[in-house]
């Protein structure tokens, strides 16, 4: 009996899945980017900003998450950015789900910015708007 491989498709570039960034304001008072994993940002009293990648769905589950358990333990508000989705599924909104109690029990908040109609339809549909804290922005 023959075996035979399947072919993979190549994986999309690495720019897929937006990175938190913080900005921290040195004594200049200039800014300091930081970018993935930092503590230096929980010193500084602005929000932190995660913006959801176009595809937010199980294939970026992994990264989504690593993504947000930096942002977890922060002591200022989140600001979640979803204007950029294009596809999400449930399993990327189980992970924001997750995210949004888990700093609520701490007493902490997250914010959502931006409008996106799937993203928006996703949370309506699945009816998660009180879970996550989500209203749509209203367009001007």
């Amino acid at each position: 009996m023959k075996h035979s491989k399947r072919k993979r498709k190549n994986a999309p570039a690495a720019t897929s899945v937006a990175q938190p960034v913080a900005s921290v304001a040195n004594a200049a008072g200039g800014a300091i980017q930081k970018t993935g994993a930092n503590k230096i940002a929980d010193l500084a009293p602005s929000k932190a900003d995660y913006t959801l990648s176009a595809n937010c769905t199980i294939q970026e589950g992994a990264a989504l998450k690593s993504a947000l358990l930096t942002l977890e333990d922060a002591t200022r508000t989140v600001m979640l950015d979803v204007r950029a989705v294009e596809r999400v599924d449930t399993a990327a909104l189980q992970l924001l789900c997750a995210f949004v109690r888990d700093r609520r029990t701490r007493g902490r908040r997250t914010e959502w910015s931006g409008n996106a109609s799937t993203f928006t339809e996703a949370v309506e549909i699945l009816g998660l708007s009180q879970a996550l804290g989500y209203t749509a922005e209203k367009s001007a």
